[in-house]
């Protein structure tokens, strides 16, 4: 028997026919299994900068849905644990299970600088929607450099001499 329901009760009854008569069996039952959800954790989380940061999460659990049908996506906010469709909640791009990896990675952009974001992974499939644990990660905070420059001096027609100071360089690498 194909095509059935999951976790549904199904009744059978096996008969014959003969040229004499109609003979019938007992009525049997089974239930069908119910379906399992699939469960994702968040593997980690990298290349976390200013406006953006990549994050990978990790399928635990295919359950036992129809695998073509199974998504996994990952939902992110200010506030602790996102879920999809809460006001202030990003939901990156689902995509569809990497059975070959058991890995998606999503790269979150747009974000800014100084924040934490908390985040969460979800399956999509048959059974339902589930979350993974949240995780968090806070984007970097861009300082200005502090510069200050040097008054003008043996000034000519066409020349002068001038420079400054770097006193601080934000955090980061001062390339001109």
């Amino acid at each position: 028997i194909s095509n059935l329901k999951a976790n549904t009760t199904y009744y059978l009854r096996l008969f014959a026919v003969t040229e004499c008569a109609k003979s019938y069996g007992q009525i049997d039952t089974f239930t069908t299994k119910g379906l399992e959800m699939a469960t994702v954790e968040i593997d980690t989380i990298f290349n976390v900068l200013s406006h953006e940061a990549t994050c990978q999460t990790k399928i635990t659990s295919f359950g036992n849905g129809a695998p073509d049908k199974n998504k996994v996506g990952l939902c992110y906010g200010t506030k602790e644990n996102p879920e999809v469709g809460q006001n202030g909640v990003i939901a990156a791009n689902e995509q569809f299970f990497s059975a070959s990896t058991m890995q998606n990675t999503f790269k979150l952009t747009g974000l800014e600088q100084g924040t934490t974001y908390y985040v969460r992974a979800y399956t999509k499939t048959e059974a339902g929607m589930g979350y993974s644990d949240q995780a968090s990660f806070t984007t970097q905070k861009i300082e200005v450099a502090t510069v200050a420059t040097t008054p003008a001096s043996g000034i000519s027609q066409t020349t002068a001499n001038t420079g400054g100071n770097i006193s601080y360089d934000g955090g980061a690498t001062v390339t001109q």
